[in-house]
This record gives C-alpha cells, structure tokens and sequence, in this order.
C-alpha cells in the first residue's frame, strides 16, 4: 500500500497510515480522501496482539500516535501479553485434562447421580435429618383432611344498601307494555379474570347481590316488543367493588345500562371482574297468544300492506 510507517509496539508490530491524496471531483474541486491505517504484524496475523494504545489509534479514536498523544506508562502497570487461548501457555485451571484431570478436594463439592445407584443406592443416601423430615411430613398429610376452602361472602354491608338510587324512570306508555317492571327476571353474567370463573346470577329490579368482593345491583331490564327492529336486550346495572382502605368498604366502579347484543356500547372496565347482560325474562300482550300490539304499530302494519 502506498503508505507511510508511523510507529512500532514492542512486539515489532508496525504501523501505517496513508498519505494524504487529494481527488478531484467531477463538478470541480477536489478533497481529501479519508486516511486509512493498518499494521503488519512482526510474526502470526493475530488481532490480540495489538496492545490497546495502538488499537485506539487504527480505529481513529485519537489523531496522534500513543507515543506523542497518550501520558507515559504508570509504575503500576503491567507489560502487555497477548491473549494466549488455544495455545500451549493458555491457562488451564486444576481439574483441566491437560493437567491430568484431578484436583484437590473442596468442601462442598457434589456427587454426581447415576441411573443405576437410584436415589438410596451407592453413595447417594439421603441426609438421616432430611430423611426424617420428608417423611414426617408425608405420614403428616396422609392422616389429616385438606383444609376447607373459604367461603364467599355474600351478605351485603348496610352502608352500602342504604345508599342505592331508585330505578331509572321509564315513560308511562313503555311501561304499560309487557310484564311489569317488579315482575321481571334478569340474567346477568360474573367473569373472574383471574381464575376465569363465570357465574349467572339471576335477579329482579331492586335485587343486590354479592359474590365475595364484588356487589351487583340491578336496576331495571328491558327487551324490545317483537315488532320492533333490532332486537334487543339491556339491564341498568350498578357494581361495586371492595375497596381495601377498609372493612366492608365498597367502591362504585360502573353505574348504567349493558346491551346484550351490542356490548361494546358500554363496558365494564376492571381489571379483575366482567359483568354481562344475558336475558332479561318478560313477556308482551302479542307473546302471549292474545291480544295486539300498540295501536301506532297496527297502523304502520296497516299502512304497510295497503302500500304493497
């Protein structure tokens, strides 16, 4: 390469960078190409055998030689030696193949396991204390019942009845339709989260029911009349959910209608608990076998055969 030499390490390596070369460009001008450096190696082509002022310097993080840019050398630092893996001066701690494969005894050392000793065969015998506790404990858990599971609580805290809103006004002619609101029957869905255990919990307007640290309270439900498109199914919903700054301590966390078949319309946000609308049981004069529905929708119906 057309280069010039800049230094020496002191294993001989040498060092060189090109010469300064201006080019010229196409649209006139010219400019300095980007200087390049290398070394030639006094002996095997290993990289490791760079000491770390002269890789510094090949790979630009200093203009100037180590010789004028870096301080002199310290007292307490050792000469540099290359990295001697793979080779007959390698290090080779004691228990090494080439050290014969032996070494001194530790304390703690472990005894590998062998299928044909097993667990009681050989050299491999358990500790008496350990033995003694293992099988304690087993003849322990063979003579005693498991223990009961807790029981979910489900009464609810008077603090927490006493403060529940009246239903939701319904006008006067809707609520003539259909089975009466303190007659209805709703299905309302509990999802645990965490456990993915799902309950239904069927319930009446003014009905409140807890399942451990949840409370459900319903407050109306409704379905659309068959004559009415699209069909639909709802419940006016409150849940509350135990708060931990004390006992019996419940806090709101939802308070409005659920749509069963369009749920993403309002939702339940908690991270623990889902609650769903999944029927709400009434009925209307025309499901009945008698009767007729309002008399608006008879005219439309009239209206609509007159036109066909």
């Amino acid at each position: 390469r057309n280069g010039e030499q800049v230094g020496t390490d002191a294993q001989g390596n040498r060092y060189f960078r090109s010469k300064p070369k201006r080019k010229n460009l196409p649209t006139g001008g010219s400019y300095t190409g980007r200087e390049r450096r290398w070394v030639i190696y006094e002996g095997s082509n290993d990289a490791s055998r760079v000491p770390s002022e002269w890789h510094g310097w090949l790979h630009g993080s200093f203009d100037d030689v180590p010789e004028s840019h870096l301080p002199p050398s310290r007292i307490w630092e050792t000469d540099y030696t290359p990295n001697a893996t793979g080779t007959a001066t390698a290090y080779r701690p004691a228990g090494a193949l080439e050290r014969g494969g032996t070494r001194a005894r530790a304390a703690g050392d472990y005894e590998a396991w062998t299928p044909d000793e097993g667990i009681m065969g050989g050299s491999r015998v358990l500790p008496s204390a350990f033995m003694a506790l293992a099988m304690g404990l087993a003849l322990a858990g063979c003579g005693e019942d498991p223990p009961e599971p807790e029981a979910i609580r489900t009464e609810i805290p008077e603090s927490v009845a006493d403060d529940a809103p009246p239903p939701p006004e319904i006008a006067s002619d809707v609520a003539e339709l259909g089975t009466p609101l303190e007659e209805r029957v709703a299905t309302i869905g509990l999802l645990n989260k965490r456990n993915n255990v799902s309950q239904e919990l069927e319930m009446s307007p003014g009905d409140s029911r807890r399942v451990g640290d949840v409370i459900v309270r319903l407050r109306s439900c409704e379905r659309t009349a068959p004559w009415e498109l699209p069909q639909e199914t709802g419940a006016f919903v409150q849940v509350l959910v135990a708060d931990r700054s004390g006992e019996n301590q419940f806090r709101r966390i939802f308070s409005g209608w659920l749509f069963k078949n369009s749920p993403s319309l309002n939702v339940v946000e908690h991270p623990i608990y889902d609650v769903f609308v999944k029927d709400c049981a009434m009925s209307f004069p025309e499901e009945g076998g008698g009767g007729a529905p309002p008399s608006d929708a008879s005219d439309e119906s009239a209206e609509a055969a007159t036109e066909a």
